[in-house]
């Protein structure tokens, strides 16, 4: 659990005398914040802010009530104690103020790839987009560079853009052809078919086809061989490389209830901003009181100047309110709403390959309708499977 430090300061002190707890019914008739009240072997400790702790040693004095300060917690006496190192202290409110004002431009680029397209070739595609180190952050449209990004780079099935502070994530999934080709080509390989159908096309670049067009095949039968005989009798194990298209259908059940509970947001939004900073964890702004049916973005940034890592961090919260609404749809619409979810699906699942044929029904009950879809694709079934060499296990 992270302390936290609050600006003011405070002291827990020890009350001792006949009249103690009079003194301290005074204190809070008269509007002192008194907390953590407690009485250890006849003496009573409490907690009150700094700038009141002067107000009660004279109401202590009026009734005779001897106190005394027992521990100071708070920024302001840990910035008192900080003084002599007022260098340091200085340094860090110039990097913060450095900080402001660099974070509204980009200073890093974070690729991340799962696959082989070079982060060279993606900075160079950011950079034709007007965005390089250095850029205004706060001007980029990250949905408009993500979907340029994808638009030039035909092999990727998915790009995301982000900022961070003052880092661009650029985030990409490649399309499951280029997947297949990861395995090292010094590495020996089978092409075995990721989906059951029929054969409509082959382009062997390596390895022996067990399968020519027009055979069915099954998911996970090898398709190109990458066992071959030398012909006296040798068996050599070869990388196997092959481009397979094949018909093949996909079935699509998805559902769509008449009466649903869903969230409506209020509009309303709500944001703390929190400094981390050596362990603690310093309050930029009021806490949000009421938390309950909310959603929370949580957002940790990295302070940085230039390539260094600062010791702080923003820890940005943003709740936003929802209100819990019963909504019952009619027949039609709920037809209508399972017939955009198909069209997501299709957007998402089948994008890599192309749609020939939909057969789709309907089904209704009393709580609700289902569709089921038969989809007839045509595409690239191949993907390698490294041979593994028993004799080295």
């Amino acid at each position: 659990m992270n302390k936290k430090i609050n600006f003011t300061g405070y002291v827990t002190f020890s009350a001792i005398g006949a009249f103690a707890e009079e003194f301290l019914s005074e204190l809070i008739e008269s509007g002192i914040n008194v907390t953590n009240v407690h009485n250890k072997q006849n003496v009573l400790y409490a907690d009150i802010k700094k700038s009141n702790y002067l107000y009660a040693t004279k109401v202590a004095k009026k009734h005779r009530v001897r106190i005394r300060v027992h521990k100071k917690q708070g920024l302001y006496f840990k910035i008192i104690k900080m003084k002599r190192h007022s260098g340091i202290v200085l340094g860090a409110i110039v990097a913060i103020f450095m900080i402001m004002i660099l974070q509204g431009y980009v200073w890093k680029i974070e690729i991340n790839s799962d696959g082989a397209i070079s982060d060279k070739h993606i900075l160079e595609i950011i950079e034709k987009n007007g965005i390089s180190l250095g850029s205004n952050i706060g001007e980029i449209d990250t949905d408009a560079l993500a979907l340029n990004i994808k638009h030039t780079l035909k092999e990727t099935s998915w790009v995301g853009v982000e900022k961070i502070g003052s880092k661009l994530i650029i985030s990409l999934s490649e399309s499951e052809t280029l997947k297949n080709a990861e395995i090292p080509l010094n590495t020996p390989c089978n092409v075995i078919a990721n989906k059951t159908g029929v054969i409509v096309e082959t382009e062997v670049y390596s390895g022996t086809l067990l399968y020519p067009i027009g055979s069915g095949v099954s998911a996970g039968n090898i398709l190109v061989s990458g066992i071959v005989n030398d012909g006296a009798d040798n068996i050599i194990l070869s990388h196997a490389n092959a481009k397979i298209i094949a018909e093949f259908k996909e079935k699509v059940e998805l559902r769509q209830e008449y009466t649903t509970i869903e969230h409506q947001k209020t509009g309303e939004k709500f944001i703390e901003k929190e400094l981390m900073l050596f362990g603690f964890v310093i309050p930029l702004t009021d806490k949000v009181k009421n938390i309950e049916k909310t959603t929370c973005d949580e957002e940790i940034e990295n302070c940085t100047f230039m390539d260094l890592t600062l010791p702080f961090k923003v820890k940005t919260n943003t709740y936003m309110p929802y209100d819990e609404l019963s909504v019952t749809r009619k027949t039609e619409d709920a037809e209508r709403l399972v017939e955009q979810k198909f069209e997501i699906y299709c957007d998402n699942f089948f994008n890599e390959y192309e749609i020939l044929d939909i057969t789709k029904s309907i089904k209704r009950d009393e709580k609700g309708v289902t569709l089921i879809a038969d989809v007839k694709l045509k595409g690239n079934i191949a993907t390698q499977k490294e041979i593994l060499d028993k004799n080295k296990y």
